[in-house]
């Protein structure tokens, strides 16, 4: 049995990675649409809540601007404070459900165009009851 020496095959030159480039921006790029996202994601929270606090002040200024003149200045003024302190609550943690019952209030109540006496009388006894969910129609009695 004869050795026979192994072979050594000459070595190719290494070819110039041509993708090297490509992926090192892909990197970049990537990372820079993650930046953006959770930039606007970031955004989109604040404009949320300073939108929800906007249409809450809406409400309020076009209750008072179309209060019937036969509503009691007591109620009207009572109905006054209490919604500025809804406003003024309106933008704290867990107030969402507390605005969103408000404005569904403030919908009915504005449906014809004009807010009865019956109607601040509802709205005050929900604003009485801290702004709760479940809210009183509007134009039931006040408890």
């Amino acid at each position: 049995m004869s050795a026979t020496p192994p072979v050594i095959l000459p070595t190719r030159p290494p070819r110039p990675r041509e993708d090297a480039g490509r992926s090192r921006w892909a990197g970049i790029g990537c990372g820079a649409v993650i930046i953006v996202l959770a930039a606007l994601i970031l955004g989109s929270f604040l404009f949320f809540d300073r939108g929800v606090q906007w249409a809450v002040r809406r409400a309020a200024d076009r209750i008072e601007e179309r209060m019937d003149p036969a509503v009691p200045a007591a109620a009207r003024e009572l109905l006054r404070e209490r919604m500025e302190q809804l406003c003024a609550r309106s933008g704290e943690a867990g107030a969402a459900p507390r605005n969103g019952a408000f404005l569904q209030q403030a919908g009915k109540a504005l449906e014809d165009g004009r807010v009865s006496t019956e109607e601040v009388a509802g709205l005050n006894a929900f604003l009485a009851g801290r702004g709760k969910e479940r809210a009183p129609a509007a134009g039931g009695p006040a408890p």
